[in-house]
């Protein structure tokens, strides 16, 4: 029989078994719960589609799915819609558009991860800030400081706000979020092949939206630029549609997993991506069709795992030259990287880990680069004062055999930060200490005041955040 008590995320890479498990049905019953617990500690799971172990714990365990409801009011001539913590993106683009006629600010590239999920961990979409810049408000549930007893309270403003904004948790249990609406409205995707970085960003003041990748071992430049449309849905856009699911979503997908977990002969994953796939991808196919429709992928249908950095726009291009580079040394097709950053690399004592791994590692997926402008938050990948570009690197290795993944991720994380100041998503793969995240996120200190002003205690940070974030750490 199935052990009840076991919990892994959907890479199957963090795997627990909390001594008690919860899913309140009622807002009452949650805080009867922390009242029996009042001496443990507490971790809030979603949909669990994250990579990082920050929702880890082996005391209580929360599953919000039962707190869903949505509200929609207007203020300020804004509106603003209330939906709970245990609400999935899905379900809500859902009640949004059939009931009001409105969608959410921001998407990223999936649909199943809960909102409290989302907005706890910076998620983001392309061209846009991330979800968590809109939040209006968060109702958490935590202890009272002074009579030790579980409340609920609601954050409106300041620092505290923008903690609660993207918290990974550390806040209390997130019971409702209000953030800005808007009305539902349409994009133009066409999907366009460039020789380089340069020219791929040089399309971006048309397509603000876009995002592109680079293919690894032909090393060619894929976009989907997309923008704001006010034309009508294409008559071609179901087609279209069918073609993504079943040729991207599905059928490329199919390829990539037969290469990486059955094949695993990096010469002909290097010579599909070489001549293959480009005659597969059909460009300057430009289709208007509702914005949740271009804007997310059914990229869940696979089982993989990802590691992502957000470098600064100054340094977008250099990095994704090292990254090049790095994959080549890594497959076994050069023997060296430049001076340039060897000696930068020597410096942080990285040149022999890098020596290490040469022919260790065969990358297998497109990287996907996506801009997110700067977020209103403490400590989301893009807060801060300008924007920032996201790399996404993913394998869809079988779960026992990722450590050549977990070794490159390991070096590129500690690495990229060295180089280009490069920050890791905290949803996913997040291999770098405290002491590296310190130097990479100027609003840790104000976050970890934020957090103590909140949870004195710590008992709604994980292990992970405690450690990843220095929670409680005296300053």
């Amino acid at each position: 029989m199935p052990d009840e008590t076991r919990i892994e995320n959907f890479g199957r890479n963090v795997v627990f078994s909390p001594r008690h498990i919860y899913a309140p049905k009622a807002e009452a019953d949650l805080l009867l719960i922390l009242e029996q617990h009042e001496d443990d500690s507490f971790r809030v799971g979603g949909s669990l589609h994250a990579w990082s172990e920050a929702a880890k714990t082996d005391s209580v365990f929360i599953d919000l799915k039962h707190l869903n409801d949505i509200s929609v009011d207007s203020v300020d001539d804004m509106q603003i819609v209330t939906v709970g913590g245990g609400c999935t993106i899905h379900r809500l683009l859902h009640e949004l558009r059939v009931r009001y006629d409105l969608t959410m600010p921001a998407l990223g590239l999936i649909d199943k991860q809960t909102i409290a999920g989302a907005i706890s961990t910076g998620t983001h979409g392309s061209g846009r800030h991330s979800l968590s810049h809109y939040v209006r408000s968060v109702r958490v549930a935590s202890f009272d400081r002074e009579t030790g007893h579980a409340v609920v309270t609601t954050i409106l403003e300041g620092k505290q706000l923008r903690a609660a904004r993207c918290s990974l948790g550390c806040m209390g249990i997130i019971l409702s979020v209000c953030f800005e609406v808007r009305p539902t409205y349409n994009v133009e995707e066409v999907a366009i092949r460039v020789p380089s970085v340069r020219e791929a960003i040089a399309l971006e003041p048309e397509y603000p939206l876009q995002q592109f990748y680079l293919i690894p071992w032909s090393w060619e430049i894929f976009t989907h630029s997309r923008r704001e449309s006010n034309s009508k849905r294409s008559w071609q856009a179901s087609i279209y549609r069918w073609h993504w699911l079943f040729g991207i979503d599905i059928g490329i997908h199919l390829i990539v997993c037969f290469l990486s977990r059955t094949l695993q002969n990096p010469r002909i994953t290097k010579f599909f991506y070489r001549h293959i796939l480009k005659r597969l991808l059909i460009t300057r196919w430009s289709v208007v069709d509702r914005s949740d429709k271009v804007l997310t992928m059914a990229h869940d249908l696979f089982r993989h795992i990802e590691i992502e950095l957000f470098v600064s726009s100054d340094e977008l291009e250099a990095t994704m030259e090292y990254t090049q580079c790095l994959l080549g040394f890594l497959g076994g097709e050069r023997n060296d990287l430049p001076e340039m950053w060897t000696s930068k690399l020597e410096t942080e004592a990285l040149l022999e880990p890098l020596q290490s791994l040469h022919g260790t590692y065969t990358h297998h997926y497109p990287i996907c680069v996506r801009k997110v402008l700067p977020d209103d938050t403490l400590i989301s990948m893009a807060s801060g004062d300008e924007p920032r570009y996201a790399l996404s690197f993913i394998s869809y290795h079988r779960v026992n055999e990722r450590d050549p993944f977990f070794a490159f991720a390991e070096f590129l994380a500690y690495s990229t930060s060295a180089l280009f100041s490069a920050r890791p998503h905290w949803g996913k793969v997040c291999p770098l200490d405290d002491h590296a995240l310190d130097s990479l996120y100027p609003g840790l200190l104000p976050f970890r005041a934020a957090c103590q002003e909140q949870d004195p205690s710590g008992r709604f940070a994980s292990s992970w955040a405690k450690s990843h974030l220095g929670v409680g750490r005296s300053e």
